[in-house]
């Protein structure tokens, strides 16, 4: 239906030229026999439509396959030119037989005027065809850009699947051990508490470890893993260890990376105030701005010790900053604020995706 109407419009825009170029200062107009020419020429050019495509996909003109397609196009092209006006000139006659009948004058016109005009209507439909073929080899380049487009974004989101679910699969045991290892700990001065910390611990490996564990999450779900996981360090620290979520109500349905801010809280816990005995305490922010979602963690802790720098991270932290960068398509470093009243302040930027389904591997 698109290439008769193409090729309809094509026809329009012939009759509209020749009507206004050959229109007589005094007289009439042949409007209907101006028509029924140009209907009927380009009704030939219509009715080749697949050759033309054919050519166009078969004989490119691509580096290598510019001289075989060169001499095929001239080829074709040229008996084209040599059969379009013929079949044309047959098409008139044969409409002018049908209306008018075999007494008509016209003709005698038709076939008289027929081996003059025929030279100028060969190169005529040779340009035409050249003129077709370049419109074909323009949407063939179009298609074809658009489906390696398509690819390579499949392609890209493959890949950054894969680097999530290897990202994934790292923290996991980095998780694992930092955990069983806060058991250990307390199995040596209060097994009745290290038993509470396992039998927590297996509930949230049991949720970590299963297989099409999502690659995001909404924030809402994140933030009661990660209240799972301080329900084992507030057994750990007791009383030591306050934790405060300020995360606005519209921002719950966020999409983020899983297992996305627990390594900043274990940071925290770690490396601010594991070794003190006074509270402490967390908080967890979320805010919007222009489009985007930051994630605080912030620790009244001990701050960043002496010598530290971005490039000592361990494996929590990297595993993070990868996948922030990934879920941002571009470089996006964590930022490490350390704010007047001390301890430390951990902030990163994500692109603010409302409520989606979360992501899987494939």
């Amino acid at each position: 239906m698109s290439i008769a109407l193409t090729w309809l419009v094509i026809a329009s825009i012939f009759v509209t030229q020749n009507i206004v170029s050959n229109r007589p200062l005094n007289g009439t107009m042949p409007w209907m026999r101006v028509l029924a020419w140009e209907l009927e020429y380009w009704l030939v050019f219509a009715l080749f439509s697949s050759l033309f495509w054919r050519m166009t996909t078969r004989y490119g003109f691509e580096r290598g396959r510019r001289m075989r397609g060169a001499l095929a196009h001239l080829a074709v092209g040229a008996a084209f030119a040599l059969a379009q006006p013929a079949l044309a000139t047959m098409l008139n006659y044969a409409t002018v037989i049908a209306v008018g009948g075999m007494e008509d004058p016209r003709l005698g016109r038709i076939l008289s005027s027929a081996p003059h005009a025929y030279p100028v209507l060969v190169i005529s439909a040779f340009w035409k065809y050249l003129v077709v073929i370049g419109a074909c080899s323009g949407l063939v380049y179009q298609r074809r850009n658009r489906e390696n487009e398509v690819h390579h974004a499949v392609m890209r989101e493959q890949l950054a699947v894969a680097e999530l679910r290897s990202l994934q699969m790292q923290l996991q045991p980095h998780f694992l051990f930092k955990a069983l290892h806060s058991a250990a700990m307390l199995t040596l001065i209060d097994p009745a508490r290290s038993h509470e910390v396992l039998v927590q611990l297996a509930a949230l490996l049991r949720r970590t470890l299963e297989p099409g564990m999502p690659l995001a999450a909404t924030l809402v779900d994140e933030l009661d893993f990660l209240d799972r996981y301080l329900d084992i360090e507030r057994v750990r620290f007791e009383d030591r260890l306050l934790v405060r979520f300020e995360v606005p109500g519209h921002l719950e349905a966020a999409m983020v990376p899983s297992l996305l801010l627990q390594p900043l809280v274990e940071n925290a816990i770690t490396h601010g105030f594991a070794a003190t005995t006074v509270v402490h305490v967390i908080t967890i922010r979320a805010r919007s701005r222009d489009g985007t979602l930051v994630l605080e963690v912030e620790d009244d802790g001990s701050g960043l010790r002496e010598g530290w720098s971005e490039r000592s991270v361990r494996v929590g932290l990297a595993n993070v900053q990868a996948r922030l960068d990934l879920a941002n398509g571009r470089s996006t470093p964590l930022e490490f604020v350390q704010p007047p009243g001390g301890g430390l302040l951990v902030r990163l930027s994500l692109p603010l995706i409302p409520g989606a389904s979360a992501l899987h591997a494939a």
